[in-house]
């Protein structure tokens, strides 16, 4: 706020008003965020830390399951903590409607093309999210999720070309997850 309002007209005094809870609204939600990286960095390094230890088979299926139901829920956990909270900001695009949009999108691509193996359409999926919120930071003007989800892309697909299933599953529990733990310190140190 001014630190002299009184030299403020009322309307003035009403917009300033309006901006500054505008302002508080949207750091509230981003501070959530980082909530939102560091459950999904723990799903990473739990789930790829297991493909490494146990392979492709239905004790790793049963534990990508489990762990997408706790990812999904935590997240809307977070989300009902975070955004419910407040009423929304106008003007700032709706990210629900966006992530609807591209997981249709991404359900969509695998219908049309024919799954070629696990370990390819796993890597493709999390590509497909990192594409997603590198768009989602262009629409919202927010630089940081375009710069990190490229950067994790580019080392993800490093790990991919230059190492073997096994180890490329160890590669993805480390860089992955510290990816995702460095976005939500970003998140709560630097942006929110």
């Amino acid at each position: 706020m001014p630190e002299s309002s009184s030299s403020l007209d009322p309307e003035e005094m009403l917009a300033e008003a309006r901006s500054w809870q505008q302002r508080t609204r949207f750091q509230w939600r981003h501070r959530g965020l980082a909530y939102v990286f560091w459950l999904w960095g723990l799903i990473w390094l739990v789930g790829y830390g297991g493909l490494f230890l146990w392979g492709v088979g239905s004790r790793a299926g049963w534990l990508w399951m489990g762990l997408w139901v706790v990812g999904l829920l935590g997240t809307g956990l977070i989300y009902t903590r975070y955004a419910w909270r407040v009423r929304p900001v106008h003007g700032e695009p709706t990210r629900a409607g966006f992530w609807i949009q591209a997981a249709l999108f991404i359900a969509l691509a695998f219908i049309v093309r024919p799954p070629v193996s696990p370990y390819q359409d796993g890597t493709r999926v999390v590509l497909y999210i990192l594409w997603a919120y590198a768009v989602l930071g262009r629409i919202t003007h927010r630089t940081f999720y375009t710069t990190w989800a490229i950067i994790t892309a580019l080392l993800i697909t490093a790990g991919f070309v230059a190492f073997e299933e096994r180890v490329f599953y160890l590669w993805m529990a480390v860089i992955g997850a510290g990816a995702w733990a460095l976005g939500g310190i970003y998140q709560r140190r630097w942006e929110g």
